[in-house]
């Protein structure tokens, strides 16, 4: 449950820092101009992999508690109804997760390098 609710922020939020990491890599003054392309390609993919990982467990956690004695889903008592309350938030918010990673690292390879604003 906790893997379903959290990992998809978890693997945007390590992608964000490596992708900071590397933009400040690529375009410090010390930079020997190498290109990291393929660095944020695999740190993409890995993120959005990690994202699918926890929206399954988010599903097979939902799915579990669906039809648990008494009332069911959320209306359950703790701790069935809790899980199956955060297993539906992790549903929710790993599509939107999983958006945003793959954006932001579709864009870094594809827009420009090193450009102020």
């Amino acid at each position: 449950m906790w893997f379903g609710l959290l990992g998809a922020p978890a693997a945007w939020s390590v992608q964000f820092l490596v992708g900071y990491g590397i933009s400040e890599a690529a375009c410090g003054a010390a930079s020997a101009g190498g290109a990291l392309d393929p660095v944020t390609a695999v740190a993409t993919a890995t993120a959005a992999v990690v994202a699918l990982l926890a929206g399954a467990a988010a599903v097979l956690a939902w799915r579990e508690t669906r039809e648990a004695e008494g009332q069911g889903g959320a209306d359950e008592a703790p701790p069935l109804g809790r899980i199956h309350f955060l297993a539906t938030v992790g549903i929710v918010i790993t599509p939107l997760f999983l958006a945003i990673i793959l954006m932001s690292g579709i864009g870094a390879i594809l827009l420009p390098e090193c450009r102020q604003s």
